[in-house]
């Protein structure tokens, strides 16, 4: 049943976000050859990228109103009489609803990909494409895993399908909460209100570990080297550290260097799997057939 569940997804989805990908495919090709074909190339890439994040928007909000419809809105009645548990409707919705993302993303990154292969002239892109394998080769040097480079694109694949997944949990749990007892009577005001709180809650705790776990990556690029352009080092020091270190260093002439904070990177996945297993805390509580 739980197959039949995601099939049905994939049809009741498929229609509008099939038109949206077909549009977004039209426009950029036009774009795209107005660009090569150097007519008014700044203009067609500004509006590449507008209509890149459009179809992204776009794209999760048929996602958003389709949970909401279907688990609080019109067609709950239907959705709750089918015989299964509440969480299969839930995880079915998930699991499309995250694939469905993860193709936006992946058409997104491919068309501005060619657009900047487009518009750039060739040293140009030789620069950005050498400093991108200083720093990939940086890191997995600096993590002794170099054996695994060749494995980049997967790795990559996986966490953008993460982030689909996480993105997915964020505002199916302002829906779910925000269309619970306490704020049914707000109607669709209460989801707004729910998700605005329990982002800024999010990012007090993202930004906390990114500023106290000790923890991080910093990231030197030197341009004027003719050796190594790019050096990278793991450290057991926190943001703060980074922060304060780095007026010292800029005071005394030392090449500038950036931060990644990997305590971040450590709570968003304890804060997905919390707003997944309270999302379905409240859909084994509040949903029925009514």
């Amino acid at each position: 049943m739980f197959g039949k569940l995601i099939k049905n997804e994939f049809k009741l989805t498929g229609g509008p976000i099939a038109i949206t990908f077909a549009v977004y495919v039209l426009l950029s090709a036009v774009l795209l050859g107005a660009i090569r074909a150097g007519v008014v190339p700044v203009l067609a890439m500004v509006l590449l990228f507008l209509i890149s994040l459009g179809q992204s928007f776009v794209v999760l909000g048929l996602l958003v109103v389709n949970y909401y419809r279907s688990m609080s809105g019109r067609t709950a009645y239907l959705t709750h009489s089918v015989p299964v548990p509440p969480t299969h409707h839930y995880f079915s919705k998930m699991i499309v609803s995250s694939l469905y993302l993860f193709l936006s993303q992946c058409a997104l990154i491919s068309v501005l990909w060619l657009g900047y292969r487009t518009s750039l002239r060739d040293d140009v892109s030789a620069v950005i494409s050498r400093l991108y394998s200083s720093i990939s080769q940086s890191v997995f040097e600096s993590l002794g895993m170099s054996g695994i480079r060749p494995f980049l694109p997967i790795l990559a694949i996986i966490l953008l399908l993460l982030s689909c997944v996480f993105s997915c949990a964020t505002y199916f749990f302002a829906v779910t909460l925000g269309t619970s007892r306490f704020f049914r009577k707000m109607g669709v005001v209460g989801p707004i209100i729910v998700y605005f709180i329990q982002s800024s809650i999010m990012q007090v705790l993202v930004m906390a570990a990114m500023f106290t776990i000790p923890l991080g990556m910093t990231i030197s690029v030197d341009l004027m080297r003719s050796g190594e352009m790019v050096s990278v080092e793991w450290v057991n020091k926190s943001y703060a550290w980074w922060f304060f270190e780095q007026i010292s260093s800029t005071s005394s002439g030392e090449v500038p260097s950036s931060f990644i904070g990997v305590g971040a990177y450590i709570v968003q996945p304890v804060l997905m799997a919390i707003l997944i297993l309270w999302s379905i805390r409240i859909v084994k509580k509040h949903s029925g057939v009514r």
